[in-house]
Protein backbone atom coordinates (compact mmCIF):
# COMPACT_ATOMS: atom_id res chain seq x y z
CA UNK A 1 0.00 0.00 0.00
CA UNK A 2 1.42 3.53 -1.02
CA UNK A 3 2.03 5.79 1.64
CA UNK A 4 2.01 9.34 0.63
CA UNK A 5 3.95 12.10 2.89
CA UNK A 6 7.30 13.64 4.22
CA UNK A 7 10.43 11.50 4.42
CA UNK A 8 13.96 11.61 5.46
CA UNK A 9 17.09 10.24 4.85
CA UNK A 10 19.62 11.01 8.14
CA UNK A 11 23.45 10.47 7.66
CA UNK A 12 24.94 9.29 10.87
CA UNK A 13 28.19 10.00 9.68
CA UNK A 14 28.12 14.22 9.16
CA UNK A 15 24.45 14.25 11.37
CA UNK A 16 23.26 15.53 8.53
CA UNK A 17 19.69 14.73 6.89
CA UNK A 18 17.54 15.29 3.26
CA UNK A 19 13.98 15.75 3.43
CA UNK A 20 11.19 15.21 0.91
CA UNK A 21 8.14 14.10 0.04
CA UNK A 22 6.53 11.69 -2.46
CA UNK A 23 2.97 10.09 -3.10
CA UNK A 24 4.83 6.38 -2.52
CA UNK A 25 7.02 7.00 -0.28
CA UNK A 26 8.55 3.30 0.08
CA UNK A 27 9.28 3.74 -3.74
CA UNK A 28 10.98 7.27 -3.71
CA UNK A 29 13.40 5.44 -0.71
CA UNK A 30 14.23 3.03 -3.31
CA UNK A 31 14.88 5.52 -5.99
CA UNK A 32 16.68 7.61 -4.55
CA UNK A 33 19.49 4.70 -3.02
CA UNK A 34 19.19 3.17 -6.51
CA UNK A 35 20.53 6.46 -8.48
CA UNK A 36 22.85 7.07 -5.59
CA UNK A 37 24.35 3.96 -5.93
CA UNK A 38 25.10 4.50 -10.21
CA UNK A 39 26.22 7.70 -9.09
CA UNK A 40 24.13 9.80 -10.55
CA UNK A 41 21.96 11.40 -8.08
CA UNK A 42 20.71 15.37 -9.20
CA UNK A 43 21.40 16.60 -5.54
CA UNK A 44 25.61 16.97 -5.31
CA UNK A 45 25.87 16.99 -1.46
CA UNK A 46 23.80 14.10 -0.86
CA UNK A 47 25.60 12.10 -3.61
CA UNK A 48 29.02 13.28 -2.58
CA UNK A 49 28.22 12.36 1.31
CA UNK A 50 26.72 9.19 0.32
CA UNK A 51 30.21 8.24 -2.05
CA UNK A 52 32.71 9.14 1.19
CA UNK A 53 30.48 7.19 4.07
CA UNK A 54 28.19 4.59 2.03
CA UNK A 55 24.90 3.17 2.07
CA UNK A 56 25.25 1.58 5.68
CA UNK A 57 25.41 5.02 7.37
CA UNK A 58 22.14 6.45 6.18
CA UNK A 59 18.84 5.69 8.25
CA UNK A 60 15.87 6.63 6.53
CA UNK A 61 12.86 7.87 8.86
CA UNK A 62 9.31 8.61 7.78
CA UNK A 63 8.24 12.26 9.47
CA UNK A 64 4.56 12.28 8.61
CA UNK A 65 1.82 10.84 6.63
CA UNK A 66 -0.74 13.06 4.87
CA UNK A 67 -2.43 14.46 1.80
CA UNK A 68 -0.92 14.90 -1.81
CA UNK A 69 -2.34 18.22 -1.64
CA UNK A 70 -0.52 18.84 1.58
CA UNK A 71 2.87 17.81 0.25
CA UNK A 72 4.70 20.84 -0.42
CA UNK A 73 3.37 22.94 2.27
CA UNK A 74 4.36 19.63 5.08
CA UNK A 75 7.52 19.18 3.06
CA UNK A 76 8.91 23.22 3.49
CA UNK A 77 7.69 22.75 7.36
CA UNK A 78 9.87 20.02 8.07
CA UNK A 79 12.66 21.56 5.98
CA UNK A 80 12.28 24.86 8.12
CA UNK A 81 12.57 22.48 11.15
CA UNK A 82 15.72 20.49 10.77
CA UNK A 83 16.94 23.19 9.01
CA UNK A 84 18.23 21.34 5.91
CA UNK A 85 18.78 24.23 3.66
CA UNK A 86 21.88 25.15 6.03
CA UNK A 87 24.45 23.63 4.75
CA UNK A 88 26.10 22.81 7.76
CA UNK A 89 22.92 20.38 8.59
CA UNK A 90 21.33 19.16 6.04
CA UNK A 91 21.60 18.72 1.68
CA UNK A 92 18.30 20.70 0.86
CA UNK A 93 18.64 23.74 -1.38
CA UNK A 94 15.96 25.43 -2.85
CA UNK A 95 12.76 25.77 -2.69
CA UNK A 96 11.99 22.31 -1.13
CA UNK A 97 14.28 20.86 -4.47
CA UNK A 98 11.25 21.76 -6.61
CA UNK A 99 10.88 25.84 -7.28
CA UNK A 100 8.56 24.67 -10.34
CA UNK A 101 6.43 22.60 -9.01
CA UNK A 102 2.64 23.08 -9.87
CA UNK A 103 4.15 26.34 -12.21
CA UNK A 104 4.85 26.27 -15.81
CA UNK A 105 8.49 27.22 -16.83
CA UNK A 106 9.04 30.47 -19.01
CA UNK A 107 9.76 29.97 -22.35
CA UNK A 108 12.89 31.91 -22.23
CA UNK A 109 14.24 29.54 -19.41
CA UNK A 110 13.00 26.15 -21.02
CA UNK A 111 14.94 27.17 -24.47
CA UNK A 112 17.66 28.43 -21.83
CA UNK A 113 18.08 24.78 -20.32
CA UNK A 114 17.48 22.93 -23.74
CA UNK A 115 20.55 24.50 -25.24
CA UNK A 116 23.09 23.95 -22.31
CA UNK A 117 21.78 20.42 -21.97
CA UNK A 118 22.73 20.26 -25.75
CA UNK A 119 25.66 21.66 -25.25
CA UNK A 120 27.11 19.32 -22.18
CA UNK A 121 25.43 16.00 -24.00
CA UNK A 122 24.91 13.28 -21.32
CA UNK A 123 26.71 12.92 -18.13
CA UNK A 124 28.68 9.73 -18.91
CA UNK A 125 27.35 8.12 -15.20
CA UNK A 126 24.23 9.09 -16.96
CA UNK A 127 24.66 7.03 -19.74
CA UNK A 128 26.03 4.37 -19.11
CA UNK A 129 23.35 3.35 -16.63
CA UNK A 130 20.87 3.71 -19.29
CA UNK A 131 22.94 1.23 -21.51
CA UNK A 132 23.64 -1.42 -18.60
CA UNK A 133 20.43 -1.06 -16.38
CA UNK A 134 18.69 -3.91 -18.26
CA UNK A 135 21.93 -5.95 -19.88
CA UNK A 136 22.16 -9.63 -18.69
CA UNK A 137 18.88 -9.09 -16.99
CA UNK A 138 15.72 -11.20 -17.68
CA UNK A 139 11.55 -10.42 -17.26
CA UNK A 140 9.36 -12.03 -14.85
CA UNK A 141 6.66 -13.77 -16.72
CA UNK A 142 4.28 -10.62 -14.58
CA UNK A 143 6.01 -8.60 -16.43
CA UNK A 144 6.35 -9.86 -20.06
CA UNK A 145 2.22 -10.37 -19.28
CA UNK A 146 1.92 -6.62 -18.38
CA UNK A 147 4.08 -5.33 -21.44
CA UNK A 148 2.07 -7.52 -24.00
CA UNK A 149 -1.57 -6.02 -22.25
CA UNK A 150 0.37 -2.57 -22.46
CA UNK A 151 1.74 -2.86 -26.20
CA UNK A 152 -1.47 -4.08 -28.28
CA UNK A 153 -2.91 -2.23 -31.20
CA UNK A 154 -5.55 -0.11 -30.22
CA UNK A 155 -8.91 1.31 -32.81
CA UNK A 156 -6.99 4.51 -32.87
CA UNK A 157 -3.66 3.18 -33.47
CA UNK A 158 -4.87 0.87 -36.12
CA UNK A 159 -6.81 3.39 -37.81
CA UNK A 160 -3.64 6.02 -37.81
CA UNK A 161 -1.61 2.16 -39.27
CA UNK A 162 -4.25 1.97 -42.10
CA UNK A 163 -4.93 5.53 -42.85
CA UNK A 164 -1.51 7.08 -42.32
CA UNK A 165 -0.14 7.02 -46.16
CA UNK A 166 -3.51 6.73 -47.69
CA UNK A 167 -4.20 8.95 -50.62
CA UNK A 168 -0.20 9.60 -50.91
CA UNK A 169 1.72 9.52 -53.75
CA UNK A 170 5.92 8.14 -53.89
CA UNK A 171 8.01 10.46 -55.69
CA UNK A 172 10.32 9.75 -58.78
CA UNK A 173 13.22 9.35 -56.49
CA UNK A 174 11.45 6.77 -54.20
CA UNK A 175 9.60 4.68 -57.39
CA UNK A 176 13.34 4.25 -58.47
CA UNK A 177 15.07 3.18 -55.59
CA UNK A 178 12.16 0.35 -55.30
CA UNK A 179 11.76 -0.56 -58.70
CA UNK A 180 15.69 -1.02 -58.24
CA UNK A 181 15.47 -3.41 -55.40
CA UNK A 182 15.34 -7.73 -56.25
CA UNK A 183 12.54 -8.70 -54.46
CA UNK A 184 10.52 -11.43 -55.79
CA UNK A 185 7.25 -10.87 -57.37
CA UNK A 186 4.42 -11.98 -55.34
CA UNK A 187 2.10 -11.94 -58.20
CA UNK A 188 0.45 -15.62 -59.26
CA UNK A 189 1.19 -16.85 -55.45
CA UNK A 190 -1.65 -17.55 -52.76
CA UNK A 191 -2.88 -15.76 -50.41
CA UNK A 192 -4.94 -16.40 -47.29
CA UNK A 193 -9.07 -16.89 -47.85
CA UNK A 194 -9.19 -14.43 -44.78
CA UNK A 195 -7.02 -11.77 -45.74
CA UNK A 196 -8.76 -12.12 -49.98
CA UNK A 197 -12.14 -11.87 -48.23
CA UNK A 198 -11.35 -8.32 -46.80
CA UNK A 199 -9.31 -7.39 -49.61
CA UNK A 200 -12.42 -7.58 -51.24
CA UNK A 201 -14.04 -4.47 -48.97
CA UNK A 202 -10.93 -2.97 -50.47
CA UNK A 203 -8.84 -3.51 -48.02
CA UNK A 204 -4.73 -3.53 -49.28
CA UNK A 205 -2.98 -6.86 -48.08
CA UNK A 206 -1.17 -5.32 -45.28
CA UNK A 207 -3.50 -3.26 -44.20
CA UNK A 208 -6.14 -6.42 -44.36
CA UNK A 209 -3.02 -8.08 -42.84
CA UNK A 210 -3.33 -5.81 -39.78
CA UNK A 211 -7.08 -5.87 -39.60
CA UNK A 212 -7.42 -9.36 -39.51
CA UNK A 213 -4.66 -9.51 -36.43
CA UNK A 214 -6.25 -6.49 -34.68
CA UNK A 215 -5.49 -6.56 -30.92
CA UNK A 216 -1.76 -8.13 -30.98
CA UNK A 217 1.62 -6.25 -30.25
CA UNK A 218 2.54 -4.72 -33.89
CA UNK A 219 5.80 -6.78 -34.19
CA UNK A 220 4.24 -9.63 -33.74
CA UNK A 221 2.14 -8.82 -36.91
CA UNK A 222 5.06 -7.82 -38.71
CA UNK A 223 6.59 -11.11 -37.75
CA UNK A 224 3.58 -13.00 -38.65
CA UNK A 225 3.47 -10.77 -42.13
CA UNK A 226 6.84 -11.90 -42.64
CA UNK A 227 6.28 -15.09 -42.17
CA UNK A 228 3.51 -14.95 -44.61
CA UNK A 229 5.12 -13.47 -47.33
CA UNK A 230 7.53 -16.30 -47.26
CA UNK A 231 5.39 -19.04 -47.21
CA UNK A 232 4.27 -17.05 -50.71
CA UNK A 233 7.36 -16.97 -52.16
CA UNK A 234 8.11 -20.51 -51.75
CA UNK A 235 5.47 -22.00 -53.03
Amino acid sequence: MKQCGIYSLVCSGDKKRYVGSSVDIVWRLKEHFRVLKKQIHYNQYLQSAFNKYGKDLFQTEVLELCESSLLKEREDYWIDFYQTKNPAKGFNFGDANAPWRGKKRPKELCEKLSRIRKEQGVHPNFAKARLTSMLGKKLTPEQIEKRNKNHKISEVGLKHLIECNLGRKHTPESLAKMRGRTVPSRKGKPMPIEILNICKEGWKPYHAFIKLHSGKRIYEIAKLWKIEKEKRNNV
